[in-house]
């Protein structure tokens, strides 16, 4: 019989139909990136010019040449464009005094990072260094942006047509707003009515257990844990939270970001390895700059493996084909097992 259940970051349920487990494998698999870049990908060494200016890069060369290892950019299609200079035209006025047509300027900033000079290099393909190295440059833009004055910012990957990536080259892109996403302010106020940190006590509560995907520990002590949430919302979604305390990305150790960096990496090569390649989200939940509500950094994993048909836009209840204990532990199973612990507890045919 199908499972309703709650979950308590979003206060929504979800039905996870679990005797469609059977069919967990038929997810029609991405063609992987050909190394082969297309003739003029705006992304790629050489056509630095077919973007905004840089603002921030890693490795070798002058601005806008050739030599990076991460290149920043201004996005040249932004979703939001940083408010005129205070001696600068005035915005457009918030318009009628009409309910129904209430409206302002979106402000804010949105940049580009490339992963890589190679076109074909996903986060799957990074290498320790360049994954803990990308991470961090997120971190320092999010702290750039916070310095403009913005209230939120957004980390994003899209990998895949699917999950909206517009240009095949594997990028991420840093997006900053003037107002507290409804995301963001309702995880907060899930957090008022639970009584808890959700991604705090999630991280204690599943990371022991059957939901937990991968645990990665740095050298020097700073660690991750990635778990499957026990209401996902769909097949294989999985949140990864550091094990030090903070609300904000922006404030994390270098340590800490190492250790999320490797889990995100190594939970996107478990998902891989165990459903082929697929499109996927990567999305960075960080507290608003104008709140000081306790909250814990965390990171979604969100696989787009099934469309969101009528049911869930109708009545605003996801159905998850595949039950996140056994998603958790396909995932481990894809990786060698990164866990023991409760494997024998679930009935892998359910």
């Amino acid at each position: 019989m199908p499972d309703l259940r709650y979950d308590p970051h979003s206060g929504r349920w979800v039905v996870v139909a679990a005797e469609r487990a059977a069919r967990p494998h038929t997810f029609r698999a991405l063609e992987p990136i050909s190394a082969d870049a297309p003739p003029g990908c705006p992304f790629c060494p050489g056509n630095e010019g077919e973007t905004p200016p840089e603002v921030f890069r890693t490795g070798t060369g002058a601005p806008d040449t050739p030599g990076w290892r991460i290149r920043v950019f201004p996005n040249k299609f932004p979703i939001v464009t940083p408010a005129p200079a205070p001696d600068g035209p005035a915005p457009a006025p918030d318009g009628p005094a009409d309910r129904w047509r209430r409206s302002r300027p979106a402000t804010g900033r949105h940049e580009v990072a490339t992963f890589s000079p190679e076109h074909h290099r996903s986060l799957t393909e990074l290498t320790d260094p360049e994954i803990v190295e990308l991470f961090q440059v997120l971190r320092d833009r999010v702290v750039a942006h916070r310095a403009h004055g913005h209230v939120s910012t957004q980390v994003i990957v899209n990998h895949g047509k699917a999950a909206g990536a517009s240009i095949e080259h594997p990028h991420a892109q840093i997006i900053s707003v003037d107002f507290a996403p409804a995301v963001l302010l309702e995880e907060l106020e899930q957090q008022r009515i639970e009584g808890a940190v959700l991604a705090r006590d999630g991280r204690d509560h599943e990371g022991p257990g059957e939901l937990a995907i991968v645990e990665h520990r740095e050298p020097g002590g700073a660690a991750a844990v990635a778990w499957a949430p026990w209401a996902s919302s769909t097949p294989y979604e999985s949140i990864v939270a550091p094990r030090e305390d903070g609300p904000s990305f922006a404030d994390a150790s270098d340590g800490a970001v190492a250790a999320v960096a490797v889990a995100v990496r190594e939970t996107l090569r478990a998902l891989r390895d165990a459903v082929g390649e697929q499109p996927y989200n990567v999305l960075v939940h960080t507290r608003p700059n104008d709140r000081d509500d306790d909250y814990q950094w965390h990171v979604h994993i969100t696989p787009r493996l099934q469309t969101i048909a009528g049911f869930e836009l109708g009545a605003g209840v996801w159905v998850n084909i595949v039950p996140p204990e056994l998603a958790a532990l396909r995932l481990r199973e894809a990786r060698g097992g990164f866990r023991d612990a409760a494997d024998s507890a679930v009935d892998v045919e359910r």
